[in-house]
């Protein structure tokens, strides 16, 4: 079986293309012989990549695509038919403005693999028509919950099956101890998304309890002057610590008690599923989409109403002031991780495409 990947660029540093290369890696110890083609950039991934793996790209540098539509289109309809791929497998559903027109007429089937909520669009308008396009040409859409699941098939008219697949873990499970360490840690781009303006509020009201504890919040963006200035006002300078991303962030999960996801919407927040591979207990909001399906509240985590400062506070509180309920949280963390190995993801991934594992 052959598949291709079509990405946007493969060298960036997010979550999607780390899930992609993971999976592209996992597939070809099956045997499956995996293609990743970039839109635009020089071939290379930022993530390590099985050497089995062939990387592509149509551009060496983004331009202005809006003018090359139709050539971009060309483009990869002849690498498609050049390849004889079984599989195209589109990652966004924004991409499918290039793939669907691409592969019409040409005997491949079509995945698109959304890694955003359906109720976000990021400001384009075009990610909303092009999930219209994807439902109704392609023939399977991976989303990430069930409950975007839910979402797709209520709001289009849907061609293509809608299926619910997690991303896995970045990470193997790890073997660390609780309680090690006074740190809660947040992890995210510094953006109204993330919404670590309100888990800087939220932390007010729980220094003065547990004024021993500190907040780490790794991560870069344009809101870093806003956080800083709101953290200089609240006087919490002694008690919160911004730093930069940095490719180390399992040392900061190492040296973590509790992790806190303050966004106001996510998708599939793969910062929950590296603090489980952890073994760390969460405070989250229970925004739409994302952190239902990997925390259960009272078992791995606390889930608070979304965007509600004094539940997280709360929350926070309650997790800092209870050792025992850590140490429980934290064995069911790492139970729970199981469910996102990569190796368990895969399969379903396997189901999907129709591949028959060949038995050794």
């Amino acid at each position: 079986m052959r598949i291709c990947f079509f990405i946007d660029n493969i060298a960036h540093t997010g979550g999607t293309e780390r899930v992609t290369t993971i999976i592209a890696n996992q597939l070809v110890k099956f045997g499956i012989e995996v293609t990743i083609l970039s839109l635009w950039g020089d071939g290379i991934s930022s993530f390590k990549l099985d050497p089995l793996v062939e990387l592509h790209s149509i551009y060496k540098n983004k331009d202005k695509f809006k003018y090359k539509i139709p050539s971009t289109v060309i483009s990869i309809r002849r690498f498609v038919k050049a390849n004889h791929f079984d599989w195209l497998i589109t990652v966004e559903s924004i991409l499918s403005f290039f793939t669907i027109p691409a592969c019409s007429f040409i005997n491949i089937k079509q995945i698109v693999w959304e890694h955003f909520n359906f109720n976000t669009n990021l400001g384009l308008r075009a990610r909303s028509l092009a999930r219209r396009l994807a439902a109704r040409f392609a023939d399977h859409i991976v989303v990430l919950t069930t409950r975007d699941k839910e979402l797709w098939t209520s709001n289009l008219s849907c061609n293509a099956e809608i299926i619910a697949i997690p991303n896995p873990l970045p990470y193997a499970i790890q073997e660390v101890k609780q309680g090690r360490s006074k740190n809660v840690l947040a992890v995210g781009r510094l953006t109204y998304q993330k919404g670590f303006d309100l888990l800087i509020n939220a932390w007010s009201k729980v220094k003065d309890s547990y004024p021993d504890w500190h907040l780490n919040i790794v991560g870069n963006g344009e809101d870093l002057p806003l956080l800083q200035k709101l953290i200089e006002s609240l006087c919490l300078n002694d008690n919160i610590h911004l730093y930069p991303g940095t490719k180390r962030i399992d040392e900061f999960y190492s040296d973590s008690s509790i992790f806190c996801l303050s966004s106001r919407f996510e998708g599939l927040p793969m910062v929950l599923l590296e603090s489980q591979a952890f073994g760390l207990p969460v405070v989250s909001f229970d925004c739409e989409t994302g952190p239902s399906e990997v925390i259960k509240n009272g078992y791995n985590g606390i889930l608070c109403k979304p965007e509600d400062i004094i539940e997280l506070s709360e929350g926070l509180n309650k997790l800092i002031g209870d050792p025992l309920l850590r140490i429980e949280m934290s064995s069911n963390a790492f139970v729970n991780a199981q469910l996102f190995a990569a190796e368990n993801i895969t399969k379903q991934w396997i189901q999907l495409l129709q591949y028959e594992i060949k038995e050794e």
